[in-house]
Order: structure tokens, then C-alpha cells, then sequence
């Protein structure tokens, strides 16, 4: 069983690919990793904000593989320097330095793939904020059963001096009722 401090750090991580809402499997090489925009976007939305939109999906992409990969050095690239991930029953974790760690030592002792069923996508300026929901799978890396963890989660980005988007802050919980219990992948 997974214990607080990884339930922890499946629950932060707050990004990866689209999925349809009872979808768990891995997603098949090329799959779109697209955002439903905001309402208040149209049609004649500006080349900024497609192109805005673009670099955050690819955000997303990059994210994911790097989660899955185990890439610590990417994942903590995409992140701010005062990046603050809030979830469930855990101390925020502050700082791309208190991430990496975290992170670190997590992937010593588990593999984690991420689906994430983004809902709503608002970009404002060099602000953006995504909502959605997530699907954390987890296998111990010695082995073991997958454990499906899904959660509710909201995240602010923010464009970096050299136009780069990066995750700033993130907040998961766990939704009421079976959607959000810990489940063996079976």
C-alpha cells in the first residue's frame, strides 16, 4: 500500500495527458495533449494565445514524459524557482530545490505515469491557469501492483523572462466518493 509521504508526491505533480474521465490505460504514441480553452476564448482568439496555448500543451507533454521517464533534471526545469505544490494531509512543498528532492526520492521507489483530463485552460498575459482532473498509476520500482490514484487539480503557470512557460503553483484533493480512493489497477 502507498504510504502518506508518496501519496504525497503522487498527489502534487499536477500535469499529463489528457484522458477521458474513466480512462486509465496508457495513452498510444502522438496522442493530442489539448486543453478545452476558456469560455471567454472564441474562435478569433489573437496568434498570442494559440500560441501561448501551444507551448503550454507541449508544456504538458514534456512534463509527462519526464515523469515517466524519471527524469528528475527535466521535471524540476519546468517548474518555477518558487514553484508551491499544496495537496491533501502534506505540508506545501516550496521551491524547485524542496520539488527536486521530494521528487528524487520518490522515484528511487516508484515509477509514476500521469493522465490528466484538463477541463478548463484561461491564459492571461504571462499568467495561465488549468483545471482538471488527474490519474496518477504507481508501481513500486522492485515490483508490485499498480495503484491508481485519481484527484481533482488546479495549477497557475507563468511565462518566464525568456518566454518559457513554467508550472508555479499547484493544489490536487481527492474527490468525495470512489473517484477518489486508492485503487489496485486491475
Amino acid at each position: 500500500m502507498i504510504n502518506k509521504s508518496t501519496a504525497l508526491l503522487a498527489s502534487v505533480f499536477v500535469v499529463g495527458m489528457p484522458l477521458h474521465a474513466d480512462e486509465v490505460a496508457d495513452r498510444p504514441e502522438g496522442s493530442s495533449y489539448a486543453c478545452p480553452v476558456s469560455s471567454s476564448w472564441s474562435s478569433t482568439a489573437s496568434a498570442q494565445h494559440q500560441a501561448d496555448r501551444e507551448a503550454i500543451e507541449e508544456l504538458m507533454r514534456v512534463w509527462s514524459e519526464a515523469v515517466a521517464a524519471s527524469d528528475l533534471e527535466t521535471i524540476a526545469s519546468l517548474v518555477t524557482v518558487d514553484c508551491e505544490f499544496w495537496t491533501h494531509d502534506a505540508a506545501p512543498l516550496v521551491g524547485r530545490e524542496a520539488l527536486a528532492s521530494a521528487f528524487g526520492e520518490f522515484l528511487q521507489t516508484y515509477a509514476m505515469k500521469q493522465a490528466f483530463d484538463c477541463q478548463e485552460l484561461v491564459i492571461s498575459g504571462d499568467l495561465a491557469f488549468m483545471r482538471g482532473m488527474e490519474v496518477n498509476r504507481l508501481t513500486a520500482v522492485d515490483g508490485g501492483e499498480v495503484v491508481v490514484r485519481r484527484q481533482r487539480a488546479f495549477s497557475v503557470l507563468k511565462r518566464s523572462p525568456s518566454g518559457a512557460w513554467r508550472f508555479a503553483r499547484g493544489m490536487t484533493n481527492r474527490p468525495p466518493g470512489p473517484l477518489g480512493s486508492e485503487t489496485p489497477d486491475g
